[in-house]
C-alpha cells in the first residue's frame, strides 16, 4: 500500500469553502447506507415525494434535535463559519419518516434498544401505511437482534397481518422460520421457510433448503432431510458444497443407505486436497464400513488417515479406534499423531519404543521426540535429540530444521542465548551453500540482540552482507546492524551500515527509505548537517507514501509521530468528484460517458452472486453474503467499470469492506501502478469516514484524534462489524472476548455478553477506551499504545523500556513482525486520513 498525498496546508481557500458547502450532503451520503435508509427505499413514490417535502420543511435545528443522541461533541473541532449565539426555538416533533430513518441507522449501529424505541415512536404517530410497515418490520428486526424471540415473532406476525402486500413479506417469513428453528419448533420453521421460497423463488434457494434440511434432521425426519439436502446441493451458492454433501451422507447413513453415504464420501475425497477433509472422509468411511460389518476395510481407512494425515484430529480419532481394537500401528506414526494432538507423554513413549525396536530409526523419530521433550519442558533432552539428527542425518529434510529448532530451544527454554547464536553460526559455517544459512545468521543476530549483546548482534548481522551479498537477508542484516550500532553509540559505523543497506541492489523501497531515514537521524546526531539533509531527502524520495518516507518528512522538521491538525472536515464535492472519476474511467477504458457509469449494468445486476449476496445481506446473513460478494468481485476481475459499479452498490448496502476492496480492484484493473493516482473519488471511497457518529463520539470521549481512530478501525476490520479474526478478535476494532469482558467491567457496562462485540456502537466505545487506557498506562506514548493494542501491554512495555524514549527506535525494537507491520500501517493510514480530511498543520 503506497500513496501520494498533498501536504495538509496545500488546500486553497476555495477548496475549504467547497468542503464546507458540501458538508451536509456528504453526511447524508455516509451516515448509513444512503440518504434514505434501506427500509424507506421500499416506500411508494408518492410517499417519498411527501417525505422529501416534509424533510425540506424541517430546519437544521429539527434534524439535529432528532439525531441528538448520536451526534458527538468533538474535541478536534472542524473548521466551520461561526454564527452569533441565538435563542433556541422549540424543536418540532420529528416526523415518522425521520424516526424510521434514524431507527434504521441505529439498527445498523447495533443499538437494538434505541432502534426499537424509535420504531415504536414512529408507530405511535399513526403514519402513512408504507412508513408504518417499515416501522413495524423494523421493530420485529430490532427485537430479533436483541434476542427477544417471542417479541420478534409477535412483531413479525402483526406485520404480516397488517401489511400483506408489503415488499418485505418474504423476509418476515424467513425470520419467523429462523425464530422457530432457534426455538426447536421444527414444523413451524419449515412452513415459514417454504413460504419464503414460494414468495421469493430462485434467489437463495440453496441456503434456505439447507436450513429446512437441518430442521428435518433435528426433527428426526431423515428421508425429508435427504431430499432437502439434495435441493440445497442443486441450488446455486458461493463456496464449496462439501458441508452439504457430508450432511446428506450423514442422513443416508442413519437410514441405512451405506452405499449412498460412501459414494458421497468418495466424491468429496476426490474433489479436495485438504488434509483435514481427506482425514475426515477416511474416518467417516471407516465408520460406515464398521456399521456394515466390514472390519478390515474399516481399519484400512483408519490406517490411511494415521499414515498420511498425522497432523489432523481425525487421524488421532482413527488411531484411538485402531489401538482400542488391538490393531498394530506403526510406533513412529503413533508418536507423530500423538505429538500433533499435544499428547506429548504418549508421543515420547511411542518414539522410545520405535527407536529401541528399530535398527536404523528414521530421523523424524528423534526430531519429533525433541519437539515433544521441549513441550514437556525438558530442554536438555530435546537438545540431545536434535543433536542426534544434526550429527547422524545430514541428508534428511529435517537436518536444517534441527539446527534452528535446537537454537530456539537453547535461548527460549534453556536461557542460553550465546549458545543459540553459536549453533546458528556453526550451521552456516557447516553448510555455507544451504539456502537456510542467511536466514539462520539473521536469526542469530536477533538472538544476540535479545540478549543485549549489541556488539555481537551488529557483527553477525553485518556478516550476512559480506558472506551472502546476493541474499534477501543482506540489506536487512546491514540495516539491523546499523540499528544495533546506533543503540551502542557507535554512530560512525552505524552510518556505514545504513548506507550499505540503502544502496544495496536487493533492498526494497521500504528498506531503502528506512535506511536513509536512520542515516539522516544518525548524521544529525554527529553534527553532519549537510549529510543529514541529503539523507532525509533520499528517504523522502525512496518510498513515497510509505511509513519511513512519511516519517522522514516529519523527522526532518523535528516533529513527533502523529502530528495533530487544527481540526478536520469530512465533506468533499461528492457529485463533482464522482463525475470526474467516471469521466476518467470512460477515457481510460475507451467507453462512452453516459453520465451514469456508476449505475450497475444489466449484466452485473442479473449476476446470481450479486442477487444472492444482496438478499443474504438484507436477511442479516453477512458471512454468506460476503462469500457471494467475494466471488462476484473475482468474477469481474479485470473489468474496471463493473468493479466500480459494484463498489458503489456495496457501499449503498453498508457492506463497506467489500466496497473498499471492489474500489481498489477497479483502480488496479484500470492499470494504475499507484492506486492513489486515480481520481480523488476512488480514494474517498476507500478511506471514507464510515460510522462517523460512533467513531467521532468515541474519539471525543477518550481524547483520541478521530483521524487516528479511523486509521485503527480500517486496519483492524476494514469497517466490517461482523468480522472475526483467526485469534477470535471480534468486530470493528477487533477486541478479543477476554479483553471485552475486562473492559465491560471497567465501564460497568450493563448486561454485557460476548456477542455485544459485534455491535458497532459497543465495539467502538470499547476499542477507544482500551486504546486510551494503554496510552495512559504507557506514559502517553501513542506508538506504544498501538503496539500494546495489537501485541499486549507486556510486550509494549518491554520494547518501550529499551527504546530510550525514541519513538523511531521503538518501532525498530518491536521484535514481532505483526505488531511492527501493524504500527507502520496505521501510521500510513493516519497520514492518508490527515491528507484527506485534516485541516491545517
Amino acid at each position: 500500500m503506497r500513496h501520494r498525498l498533498q501536504p495538509i496546508g496545500s488546500l486553497s481557500p476555495q477548496r475549504h469553502r467547497e468542503r464546507r458547502v458540501n458538508a451536509e450532503k456528504y453526511k447524508l451520503v455516509l451516515c448509513g447506507r444512503s440518504a434514505l435508509s434501506a427500509s424507506l427505499r421500499l416506500i411508494t413514490a408518492s410517499v417519498l415525494l411527501a417525505a422529501v417535502a416534509l424533510l425540506s420543511a424541517c430546519d437544521s435545528v429539527e434534524i439535529q434535535t432528532l439525531l441528538a443522541t448520536s451526534t458527538p461533541t468533538l474535541t478536534h473541532t472542524p473548521t466551520q463559519t461561526q454564527t452569533p449565539t441565538q435563542t433556541p426555538t422549540p424543536s418540532p416533533t420529528p416526523q415518522p419518516i425521520a424516526r424510521v430513518q434514524e431507527a434504521d441507522h441505529q439498527l445498523f449501529n447495533g443499538d437494538w434498544e434505541k432502534a426499537a424505541i424509535l420504531y415504536s415512536a414512529a408507530l405511535d404517530q399513526q403514519p402513512d401505511p408504507a412508513i408504518a410497515a417499515a416501522a413495524r418490520f423494523g421493530l420485529g428486526l430490532a427485537r430479533l437482534r436483541a434476542g427477544d424471540l417471542d417479541g420478534a415473532a409477535g412483531g413479525f406476525t402483526l406485520y404480516l397481518q397488517a401489511y400483506p402486500t408489503d415488499p418485505r413479506i418474504p423476509e418476515a417469513y424467513f425470520h419467523l422460520g429462523g425464530i422457530a428453528q432457534a426455538q426447536g419448533t421444527w414444523g413451524v420453521a419449515i412452513q415459514n421457510y417454504q413460504q419464503y421460497l414460494a414468495l421469493r423463488p430462485g434467489v437463495i434457494d440453496s441456503y434456505v433448503w439447507e436450513r429446512i434440511a437441518r430442521c428435518y434432521l433435528e426433527w428426526g425426519d431423515y428421508p425429508n432431510a435427504i431430499a432437502a439436502y439434495e435441493q440445497a446441493i442443486l441450488g446455486n451458492r458461493a463456496g464449496g458444497l462439501t458441508p452439504l454433501v457430508e450432511k446428506k451422507a450423514e442422513a443416508l447413513r442413519v437410514v441405512g443407505d451405506y452405499d449412498g453415504a460412501v459414494a458421497l464420501y468418495d466424491l468429496v475425497a476426490v474433489s479436495t486436497d485438504s488434509h483435514l477433509t481427506l482425514a475426515r472422509m477416511d474416518i467417516l468411511r471407516g465408520q460406515v464400513e464398521l456399521l456394515r460389518g466390514n472390519i478390515e476395510p474399516a481399519y484400512t481407512y483408519f490406517q490411511h488417515a494415521v499414515e498420511n494425515y498425522p497432523d489432523t484430529f481425525d487421524a488421532y480419532q482413527s488411531l484411538v479406534a485402531l489401538v482400542d481394537a488391538g490393531v498394530p500401528v506403526s510406533e513412529l506414526q503413533r508418536g507423530i499423531v500423538n505429538y500433533h494432538t499435544e499428547q506429548y507423554d504418549l508421543a515420547l513413549a511411542a518414539f522410545n519404543r520405535y527407536i529401541e525396536s528399530t535398527e536404523s530409526p528414521d530421523a523424524s523419530a528423534y526430531y519429533f521426540a525433541a519437539l515433544a521433550r521441549r513441550a514437556l519442558n525438558q530442554p536438555v533432552g530435546a537438545i540431545a535429540n536434535f543433536d542426534v539428527v544434526i550429527d547422524n542425518y545430514p541428508e534428511s529434510d529435517l537436518w536444517d530444521d534441527a539446527w534452528t529448532e535446537k537454537a530456539y530451544t537453547q535461548w527460549a527454554w534453556a536461557d542460553d542465548y550465546g549458545g543459540a547464536v553459536t549453533t546458528l553460526e556453526t550451521f552456516a559455517a557447516a553448510a555455507p551453500a544451504h539456502p537456510a544459512a542467511p536466514p539462520a545468521l539473521f536469526q542469530a543476530g536477533r538472538i544476540a540482540e535479545r540478549q543485549g549483546d549489541l556488539a555481537r548482534a551488529a557483527q553477525v548481522w553485518s556478516s550476512i552482507n559480506a558472506l551472502y551479498p546476493n541474499s534477501a537477508e543482506a540489506p536487512e542484516g546491514a540495516f539491523f546492524s546499523g540499528i544495533a550500532l546506533y543503540r551502542a553509540g557507535n554512530y560512525e559505523s552505524a552510518v556505514g551500515q545504513f548506507t550499505a543497506a540503502a544502496t544495496h541492489a536487493a533492498a526494497s523501497a521500504e528498506r531503502r527509505a528506512a535506511a536513509w531515514l536512520w542515516a539522516a537521524k544518525t548524521q544529525r546526531l554527529r553534527g553532519a548537517t549537510a549529510e543529514s539533509e541529503s539523507a532525509f531527502e533520499s528517504a523522502i524520495a525512496a518510498d513515497p507514501g510509505g511509513y519511513y518516507s512519511l516519517r522522514a518528512v516529519e523527522l526532518r522538521d523535528s516533529l513527533l509521530p502523529f502530528p495533530p491538525t487544527r481540526g478536520y472536515d469530512f465533506s468533499f464535492q461528492y457529485d463533482a468528484e464522482k463525475a470526474e472519476a467516471e469521466a476518467w474511467l470512460a477515457a481510460t477504458l475507451g467507453v462512452k460517458n453516459t453520465g451514469a457509469l456508476g449505475v450497475m449494468s444489466p449484466a452485473v445486476a442479473a449476476d446470481g452472486r450479486w442477487v444472492r449476496g444482496r438478499e443474504l445481506w438484507a436477511l442479516g446473513l453477512t458471512a454468506e453474503a460476503k462469500a457471494e460478494f467475494d466471488e462476484l468481485r473475482r468474477a469481474f476481475a479485470g473489468d474496471a467499470l463493473s468493479l466500480y459499479q459494484i463498489a458503489l452498490a456495496l457501499r449503498e448496502l453498508g457492506a463497506y469492506s467489500q466496497s473498499i476492496r471492489a474500489a481498489r480492484a477497479s483502480v488496479d484493473a484500470a492499470g494504475l501502478a499507484d492506486s492513489f493516482a486515480a481520481p480523488a473519488f476512488f480514494t474517498h471511497l476507500r478511506f471514507a469516514p464510515y460510522y462517523s457518529d460512533l467513531i467521532l463520539k468515541a474519539a471525543s470521549d477518550h481524547n483520541i484524534d478521530p483521524l487516528l481512530m479511523y486509521a485503527v478501525v480500517r486496519q483492524e476490520s476494514l469497517f466490517e462489524g461482523s468480522v472475526t479474526s483467526s485469534a477470535a478478535a471480534q468486530g470493528l476494532m477487533q477486541i478479543i472476548p477476554s479483553t471485552g469482558e475486562w473492559i465491560a467491567g471497567k465501564l460497568n457496562w450493563p448486561n454485557y455478553t460476548n456477542s455485544d462485540l459485534y455491535r458497532p456502537f459497543i465495539n467502538v466505545e470499547f476499542g477507544a477506551y482500551y486504546l486510551d487506557y494503554q496510552r495512559n498506562y504507557l506514559g502517553g506514548d501513542m506508538l506504544a499504545a498501538l503496539a500494546a493494542y495489537n501485541a499486549g501491554p507486556g510486550n509494549a512495555e518491554r520494547w518501550l523500556a529499551q527504546s530510550q524514549n525514541d519513538p523511531d527506535l521503538f518501532v525498530e525494537i518491536i521484535r514481532l513482525d505483526e505488531p511492527r507491520r501493524y504500527v507502520r500501517a496505521i501510521y500510513e493510514f493516519y497520514e492518508i486520513y490527515r491528507g484527506l480530511y485534516g485541516v491545517g498543520p
